[in-house]
């Protein structure tokens, strides 16, 4: 008789009645269960839930590391290693993945041509099942797929072998992704880098949004260097690219913990040119050229984090979300930032889609960075980068550098003309300005309900389901 586990009364709520049934092992066969876990949420949420219906079920979990796996991969394995009682099986590379491209020509992967997938992942678990079956060559294979019921179109990968049947415990159970994510924030908790990025695997991949690949160069430096070489950038271009203006720190003396970026003034900022309802505004500080001819104009997003401090509520962390050439972009973008901070809400202690909307503010900028065509030169035409978009991450590093600098020249100005007399002593050190914001003002995201269903989510493209589940 098996013993049940003291959590599975509480996940059963999700389970609505429906449950998993596994195929019998044939007669005469031995049966080997395998659970793939990339670390995500979703594979996560198979060990977790096959281990408290079947706790004393044979179930073997396989990690396949593509060895330049995102920073917190190995704890959150740590974590579900803890939780089953069962040693995951870690399948080692005999080169990381970008060492392999390297070797390859610097091919790069791209959605026609993942071919990453195959080699980081689906071939390790193949040689897997094989040396199984050297070892009992009368034996069959059930894979367990972490593919969920919100996924209908998605089919998993498609075997050849005979002897292996993917299961789908997800989608028997009736689970969505808001059920999933609930599960494993209450089980194992859901990885820490997360409040980065939609999705685990590797931390350099061509299904990553900008917003990723931001957070991404601040949290994994060498690796991203490494990423960038394989993107072979003209030496001359990618010269270019690397030299950047001084930051506000450097030509201030103001460590960077002690700026802040501009607020619009809804979030408590002081009313400056740029707070009009319509249109934008140039006041040319810094800047001879009243044309703005070479400047470089972005739609940028501002993560605001407020913190109740003394009884009222306070900006307490800021970052640049992302940038677009286009409003319209941008808005884009921010459907799928916002889904997946509600998604995730725990990491950021927000126990209810309200809450969250409480802590977290989004300022939407329009920005000009001055001589952009010069500072940010577009890619040579024979140049083939991570990104569908031709965007090379030296460049999206050094954009997004620019315009954090800006909106911290503008913070500046704007605590200054507040009457803040510590930032007023500081503001006439800036000297030679990055840039200047145009416009400022809050972005209102959609509810759950609704993002669920926008057609910029629905239509977005299915990332690789072997790697990033």
């Amino acid at each position: 008789m098996q013993t049940q586990h003291p959590l599975l009364k509480q996940i059963m709520r999700f389970f609505n009645g429906r449950e998993v049934v596994l195929p019998k092992p044939a007669p005469g066969k031995k049966q080997f269960i395998l659970c793939p876990i990339s670390s995500g949420i979703d594979s996560t949420a198979v060990a977790v839930v096959m281990h408290l219906l079947f706790p004393e079920l044979p179930i073997t979990h396989v990690h396949n590391d593509t060895g330049i796996e995102v920073d917190g991969t190995s704890e959150a394995i740590d974590r579900i290693e803890c939780f089953t009682g069962k040693k995951v099986i870690r399948i080692k590379p005999p080169m990381d993945l970008l060492d392999y491209i390297k070797a390859n020509g610097n091919y790069l992967p791209s959605q026609r041509q993942r071919f990453c997938t195959n080699v980081a992942k689906i071939m390790p678990y193949k040689m897997l099942i094989k040396a199984l079956e050297a070892k009992h060559p009368d034996c069959e294979f059930i894979s367990l797929v972490g593919i969920r019921a919100d996924e209908p179109s998605r089919t998993g990968v498609a075997w050849t072998e005979g002897n292996i049947t993917s299961v789908f415990p997800l989608k028997m159970l009736g689970l969505d992704k808001a059920a999933v994510n609930r599960i494993v924030a209450e089980t194992v908790t859901i990885p820490h880098y997360y409040a980065a990025r939609s999705r685990s695997g590797c931390h350099t991949c061509f299904f990553m949004r900008r917003s990723e690949i931001i957070e991404m160069i601040k949290r994994e430096v060498d690796g991203m260097v490494k990423a960038s070489a394989t993107e072979c950038l003209p030496a001359e271009y990618e010269a270019r690219l690397k030299l950047k203006p001084s930051s506000v720190s450097a030509r201030t003396g103001i460590s960077r913990n002690w700026l802040k970026m501009a607020v619009p003034t809804e979030l408590g900022g002081e009313k400056l040119q740029w707070h009009n309802e319509r249109g934008v505004v140039r006041h040319n500080r810094g800047q001879d050229d009243l044309f703005s001819a070479g400047n470089k104009t972005f739609f940028v997003a501002v993560e605001h984090h407020f913190e109740n401090e003394l009884g009222s509520d306070a900006v307490h962390y800021q970052r640049v979300i992302t940038y677009s050439g286009s409003l319209g972009g941008l808005k884009t973008a921010l459907k799928h930032h916002w889904l997946h901070r509600l998604n995730t809400r725990d990491l950021f202690q927000a126990g209810s889609e309200e809450a969250l909307r409480d802590s977290i503010k989004i300022g939407i900028y329009v920005i000009d960075i001055f001589n952009g065509d010069d500072e940010l030169p577009e890619a040579p035409e024979d140049v083939y980068t991570w990104q569908s978009d031709r965007q090379p991450i030296e460049l999206i590093k050094k954009t997004s550098y620019m315009l954090e600098q800006t909106l911290l020249e503008e913070g500046l100005f704007q605590d200054a003309q507040a009457g803040d007399k510590w930032s007023q002593r500081h503001v006439s050190k800036l000297g030679e300005r990055t840039g200047e914001v145009l416009h400022g003002s809050i972005f209102t995201p959609l509810h759950l309900s609704d993002l669920v269903t926008d057609i910029d989510i629905t239509d977005a493209p299915l990332m690789c389901n072997a790697c990033s589940r």
